[in-house]
């Protein structure tokens, strides 16, 4: 059964790095693979980054500044 998953973090790897933004982004891989639909809700380092972004397939990142 695929469910909706959020997930919020502070940092998000690629865009910034570190060990806690490399968690949040391969549990969201991970999980998206697995065929559930993940949301990533971030901070937008710099505001230079889209303020949405498909990484891959259920797999979208949305940035706040």
């Amino acid at each position: 059964m695929a469910v909706k998953i959020l997930i919020l973090t502070d940092v998000f790897f690629p865009d910034t790095t570190g060990g806690a933004g490399r968690v949040a982004y391969n549990l969201g891989s991970n999980l998206a693979e697995r065929g559930h639909s993940v949301h990533v809700l971030a901070r937008n380092p710099g505001n230079v980054l889209p303020l949405s972004e498909q990484l891959n397939r259920g797999f979208l990142v949305h940035r706040f500044f």
